[in-house]
C-alpha cells in the first residue's frame, strides 16, 4: 500500500468507526503497520499466508463477523474461531465443525484498537528477545 493510500484509509477509519471492514483489508492494514511490509514487497503466497496469520491475531483482540444468508452481519462464535483457520488472506474462515464463513468483517474502530494492541505486543516481544540475546551472549560476545 502506498503511503498516500495508507493516509486515506486511516482518515476513512476515523470518519466511520462502526462501519464494517473486510478482514483482508484489516489484516493488510495491521500487517503493514506492524512490519512495514506491503503487498508489493512480499511474494504473493507469502503475503497471503501472512495476512491469514494476521487475521488469527485479530481474532484475539476484536469481534469477527460474517455476512449471513439474510445479508446481516453476524458474530462468528468464539468456539469456531478458537479451532479454525483463515484462508485466502482472511477472506474465508474454515471452522473445525466444517462450517465455512465467508465475507469476514470487523468493525473499523476495533481494527484501529487492534493496530495499537498488536503493535505494542510486537514491540514487547522484540524487546524481550533483544534483551535475552544480550544476556545470553554476555559481556564478551
Amino acid at each position: 500500500m502506498a503511503k498516500k493510500d495508507m493516509h486515506r484509509l486511516k482518515r476513512r477509519l476515523v470518519e466511520s468507526p462502526f462501519k464494517p471492514m473486510k478482514m483482508r483489508v484489516a489484516a493488510a492494514l495491521v500487517y503493514h503497520n506492524i512490519t512495514g511490509t506491503t503487498r508489493t514487497t512480499a511474494s504473493g503466497q507469502e503475503y497471503e499466508a501472512a495476512l491469514a496469520d494476521t487475521a488469527i491475531a485479530l481474532c484475539q483482540v476484536a469481534d469477527v463477523y460474517y455476512t449471513n444468508t439474510e445479508g446481516r452481519l453476524t458474530l462468528i462464535p468464539e468456539d469456531d474461531l478458537m479451532h479454525g483457520r483463515f484462508e485466502h488472506a482472511g477472506d474465508d474462515f474454515h471452522a473445525r465443525s466444517g462450517q465455512i464463513y465467508r465475507n469476514i468483517m470487523l468493525r473499523r474502530s476495533e481494527v484501529m484498537d487492534a493496530v495499537v494492541i498488536l503493535r505494542k505486543a510486537r514491540e514487547t516481544i522484540d524487546n524481550a528477545q533483544a534483551g535475552s540475546h544480550s544476556a545470553v551472549s554476555g559481556p564478551f560476545g
